[in-house]
């Protein structure tokens, strides 16, 4: 939305934990459940690479210097891995800093000419309150944050107790 601005097709939108500061998401994934969210989604990507070894297996060993299944059973699995090993050299960057920099949303919300509710946790273990561009968004008109104390990426609920 922020990269269309005026020609966005859209008429309004609830963002829903977008990162919008990359590298905040993924200290708090590193830290969030004692590193196991970080494992959990290091396998899954795991998964989907072995499931589409045939295709990626020439590329993936020209770009990172091994097999996909080398590489797997030589590194521990993670996000921040998985982007500082595979992320990075296969999309040109420098390195994980700069791909979390550049991917981060944070430097378009300025653009963003439609109205806009960001939504959020304060508990979300991916997208932690921290990592929310409130600066940008306070100074974007079509924009508004929402801030529920539970939810996220764990689910959005009225009430933590309740069980209806």
């Amino acid at each position: 939305m922020g990269h269309e601005g005026e020609s966005c097709i859209l008429q309004a939108a609830t963002l829903v934990n977008p990162p919008m500061k990359i590298w905040i998401c993924a200290n708090s994934i590193q830290g969030s459940m004692y590193g196991g969210y970080d494992s959990a989604l290091g396998k899954n990507l795991e998964r989907n690479l072995l499931n589409n070894e045939e295709i990626l297996n020439p590329i993936f060993t020209e770009k990172v210097g091994v097999d996909i299944k080398t590489y797997i059973a030589n590194n521990r699995s993670g996000i921040t891995t998985f982007d500082t090993d595979i992320s990075v050299p296969f999309n040109g960057w420098k390195d994980r800093e700069e791909y979390y920099d550049k991917a981060s949303c944070c430097h378009v919300v300025s653009g963003i000419k439609t109205p806009c509710l960001y939504l959020t946790a304060l508990d979300d273990p991916v997208v932690a309150d921290k990592g929310v561009d409130h600066e940008g968004i306070k100074n974007n008109p079509n924009c508004v944050v929402a801030t529920t104390n539970h939810g996220g990426h764990l689910g959005y609920r009225e009430s933590i107790c309740d069980h209806k």
